[in-house]
C-alpha cells in the first residue's frame, strides 16, 4: 500500500512538472511566481489618448446664437463660419468660411470677478492663418470702444480698455469683415485686469491711420503710417455720409484734461465731413468756431478744424476717433457718384494747454578750436525757446 502512495505521488509531481515548464506568457502576465495572471483582464488598464481641441469635429453656426459653450458664436447676413473648442477659454477655433461684412460672424465669452466702476484693460491672443484678416474686440455690457486689428499670420494680440459696467464683462470678437473669408482662427488666450494707468495721453505711439470705404467692400486699410495725416485718391463718395472713413484707433484722454484736435483737410470738394467716435457714432470734439472752406487757386478747397473735448469721467478713456467724408444728404452737385481726393495734414490731439505751442529748440554748443597758446574755449549759447 505505501508503495502505491508513493507511486503515485511520483507521477503526480512529475505531470505538475511538465505543465509549468510548458506554460507559455500572455497578456497581463507578470515577472514571478506567477506565470498567467487570472485578473489580468481586470486589473490591466489602457492608457486613456490624449485629445485637444484641433481633433475635434468642426460644427456648424448658424442666425441662432449657441448657448452652451464657454465661447458662444452668431453667423448670418449670409456669411457662414465653423467652430470647434468653445467648451475651453483659451484654445477654441473659428472658421469663417464665408463672411459678407462686419457683424455677419461674431462671437463671445463671459469673464466674471470684476467690480462695477473700475477701469479694466483686457487681452485676446489669437492666431491666424491668413495675413490681412481683420478682428474687432470690445466689452459689450459697458458698449466700450472697438478695438480693431490687422492680423498677421501666426500670434496676434488685441489689447483694450473698459469701465465695467457689472461683476461681468462680455467680451465680443467681431469677425465678420470681408477680409475674413476662408480665414482659421484660434484664441489661445483671454485675460482682463485692473487697468495700471501711465502718463501717456493722446494718439498712441503705435497709432496709425486705418480707413475703411463702402465701396470696396469695408475692407481695413492702413492709408497712413505717420499719425500727422494721409491722402487719399479718387475714393467713391457713395451712399452714406460715413460710406469714406478713416480713424486712429485708442487714443487716450486722461480723466479731467481738456484736449484739443486740430487738423487741415484740403480737397477738391468742399465737402461735409464729420469728426467723431467710430465706435458708437457719438460726438467727441465740440468744434471751436464753425470753419468754412476757401479757395487755394488751384482748383481745391482748404478747411482749418479745431475741436476741444474734456474727459469728465472719473478714470482714463480710450477713442477711436474718426473723420468720415461720404456722401451727405441735400449736398448740391456732389450726386454719390462722384469721387473725392484729399489730404489731411497737420493732424494732432493734444492738452489744450498744449496746443499751438512751438517746440522748444536748443542751438548746438560751439567750441572754437585750441590754439597753440592758451586754448580758449567759447562758452556754449542756447537759444531761448520761443513761443507762439
Amino acid at each position: 500500500m505505501r508503495k502505491l502512495i508513493a507511486i503515485l505521488c511520483t507521477i503526480v509531481l512529475f505531470v505538475g512538472t511538465v505543465s509549468v515548464s510548458g506554460a507559455t506568457a500572455s497578456d497581463g502576465d507578470y515577472d514571478g511566481d506567477i506565470v498567467s495572471n487570472p485578473w489580468a483582464e481586470l486589473f490591466t488598464t489602457t492608457s486613456p489618448e490624449i485629445t485637444t481641441t484641433s481633433d475635434e469635429k468642426w460644427n456648424a453656426a448658424s442666425s441662432t446664437w449657441t448657448t452652451d459653450g464657454t465661447w458662444n458664436i452668431w453667423a448670418g447676413n449670409g456669411a457662414s463660419a465653423q467652430y470647434k473648442g468653445n467648451g475651453t477659454l483659451n484654445d477654441y477655433y473659428v472658421n469663417t468660411i464665408t463672411t459678407t461684412g462686419d457683424w455677419s460672424v461674431q462671437t463671445n465669452t463671459i469673464v466674471p470677478g470684476l467690480t462695477a466702476g473700475k477701469l479694466y484693460t483686457y487681452t485676446i491672443t489669437i492666431e491666424s492663418d491668413k495675413e490681412g484678416a481683420y478682428v474687432g474686440a470690445k466689452d459689450d455690457y459697458s458698449n466700450s470702444s472697438l478695438v480693431y486689428k490687422t492680423l498677421s499670420v501666426g500670434k496676434n494680440t488685441i489689447t483694450g480698455t473698459f469701465t465695467a459696467a457689472q461683476a461681468n464683462a462680455k467680451l465680443f470678437l467681431e469677425m465678420g469683415n470681408a477680409a475674413n473669408t476662408g480665414a482659421t482662427f484660434h484664441i489661445t488666450g483671454v485675460t482682463v485686469s485692473e487697468y495700471a494707468d501711465d502718463d501717456s495721453e493722446g494718439i498712441p505711439a503705435d497709432g496709425k491711420w486705418l480707413g475703411w470705404f463702402e465701396a470696396e467692400g469695408w475692407a481695413s486699410y492702413t492709408v497712413s503710417e505717420v499719425t500727422s495725416g494721409y491722402t487719399l485718391s479718387n475714393k467713391n463718395i457713395g451712399q452714406n455720409w460715413y460710406s469714406i472713413q478713416t480713424g486712429i484707433d485708442n487714443v487716450k484722454f486722461k480723466s479731467g484734461v481738456d484736449y484739443t484736435c486740430a487738423f487741415t483737410l484740403t480737397s477738391d470738394k468742399p465737402k461735409q465731413f464729420k469728426v467723431d467716435n467710430r465706435s458708437n457714432d457719438g460726438t467727441v470734439f465740440t468744434e471751436t468756431a464753425a470753419g468754412t472752406w476757401s479757395q487755394n487757386g488751384d482748383g481745391t478747397y482748404s478747411y482749418k478744424y479745431v475741436g476741444t473735448y474734456k474727459n469728465e469721467t472719473a478714470s482714463a478713456q480710450f477713442i477711436n476717433v474718426r473723420i468720415s467724408m461720404g456722401y451727405f444728404t441735400g449736398e448740391e452737385n456732389y450726386g454719390a457718384a462722384s469721387t473725392l481726393n484729399c489730404t489731411v495734414s497737420d493732424f494732432v490731439i493734444v492738452p489744450t494747454s498744449e496746443y499751438g505751442k512751438e517746440p522748444a529748440t536748443t542751438a548746438a554748443p560751439t567750441t572754437a578750436a585750441p590754439t597753440t597758446a592758451a586754448p580758449t574755449t567759447v562758452a556754449p549759447t542756447t537759444a531761448a525757446p520761443t513761443t507762439v
